[in-house]
């Protein structure tokens, strides 16, 4: 049976929660800021973010997007310390949810078990993950398997300067109905920032500065892919139990995540396929549009289809370059028989013009006269005496 949700609830928190009764359920949200999925009047949340409130409301003071004074309050912080760590006791949580938070954590698959650490056995972890197609990040490449695994071995709890250097460098305003409608010319979206200024940036990251940026990037397809990945290498403390994938003139997918009971055998990540399976089977996404954690987005999958019409296109003009030159060969070597015909007759007016020519006219006109004569029965000089002589 469903659970009955409070009508002030969004449709994204009403899907994420599914079964979940908030009055009983003992719930965690990370990163909500002014905009909690869960707001502190309809149930008992604790709340999480990198800083504590004050230190927030003075970070995006000035900020248009942030309504400082609707900032929740932050009941603990989770920084250099572990999330079990800096919740000092509070945990086990039944679920946890983060909006728009996955993205900016510098350590994909060590920030996923912490939360698991701190769920019970069958609590869910809720995510919004923005669709990069549709956000600012439309230019960047989709998250690989081997860098999630780079900063997992590393355990990097900051953006590096990889990820900083990447997400500044080709920041770009995205209009996200003209995504959607497929009129948006990347090669004409204007970057935010200049690449020798991010550098800078970057070198103040390996010196220690923070600088919260979108360390990883997804679509519908290499999301669950991704997290299949991770899955077979047993990386990943969770399954997939619910997924809406961007809907039309959006820009975010809803996953929720739960964490196997205890002695839950392996095989993880058939959760995830399956749901590229059915993504597949309604013709959202294609194993040639990121089905694999590092295949070709569905952008990804357009731009080369451009880059194939542009190199046929290319081809194309070779060939017609190729026929202009094959052109202009013929029309030379017509211009030189032209020309050697014009020799030919001029040669053949100097012969006509001759002494020689005019001397010998007589026996030319004999000769064509013999010649009309052939076809009278009559025979040339030459041949008449051959005959008497016979």
């Amino acid at each position: 049976m469903r659970a009955t949700h409070p009508p002030e609830l969004s449709a994204r928190a009403r899907f994420l929660l599914g079964d979940i009764d908030l009055a009983a359920a003992r719930g965690l949200e990370i990163g909500a800021l002014n905009r909690p999925v869960i707001p502190p009047s309809l149930a008992a949340v604790t709340y999480v973010d990198h800083a504590p409130t004050e230190a927030l409301r003075e970070k995006y003071r000035g900020d248009p997007n942030v309504d400082i004074d609707r900032i929740v309050s932050v009941d603990a912080v989770w920084g250099e310390q572990s999330l079990a760590e800096c919740l000092a006791g509070r945990a086990p949580f039944n679920y946890a949810i983060a909006a728009h938070v996955i993205e900016h954590v510098p350590d994909l698959v060590g920030w996923l078990h912490e939360v698991a650490e701190v769920l019970r056995p069958g609590g869910e972890l809720m995510l919004v993950v923005p669709d990069k197609r549709y956000t600012f990040d439309l230019l960047r490449q989709t998250s690989r398997l081997a860098d999630v695994i780079e900063s997992y071995v590393r355990g990097v709890r900051r953006p590096t300067p990889g990820q900083v250097f990447d997400h500044f460098a080709n920041l770009v305003e995205v209009d996200v109905a003209a995504a959607w409608a497929g009129t948006l010319e990347p090669a004409r979206l204007r970057r935010r920032n200049g690449p020798h200024g991010v550098l800078a940036l970057c070198r103040t990251a390996l010196d220690g500065a923070y600088h919260d940026s979108h360390c990883w990037v997804f679509t519908v397809a290499t999301f669950p892919g991704l997290c299949a990945a991770l899955a077979d290498l047993d990386l990943m403390p969770f399954e997939l139990v619910r997924f809406q994938p961007t809907p039309v003139n959006d820009l975010e997918m809803l996953a929720v995540l739960r964490r196997p009971p205890e002695g839950t055998p392996g095989g993880l990540g058939g959760s995830f396929r399956a749901v590229l399976d059915r993504l597949e089977a309604r013709q959202l996404v294609t194993r040639g549009d990121g089905a694999g954690p590092d295949g070709a987005t569905l952008w990804d999958t357009l731009v080369a289809r451009l880059d194939a019409a542009a190199a046929a296109t290319a081809q194309a003009e070779a060939e017609r370059d190729n026929l202009a030159s094959r052109e202009a060969a013929l029309r030379a070597e017509l211009d030189r028989q032209s020309q050697q015909i014009k020799a030919l007759a001029e040669e053949l007016a100097r012969l006509k013009s001759s002494r020689s020519w005019r001397w010998t006219r007589f026996m030319r006109a004999a000769r064509g006269g013999w010649g009309r004569r052939r076809g009278d029965g009559d025979a040339p000089p030459s041949q008449l005496s051959s005959s008497l002589s016979q």
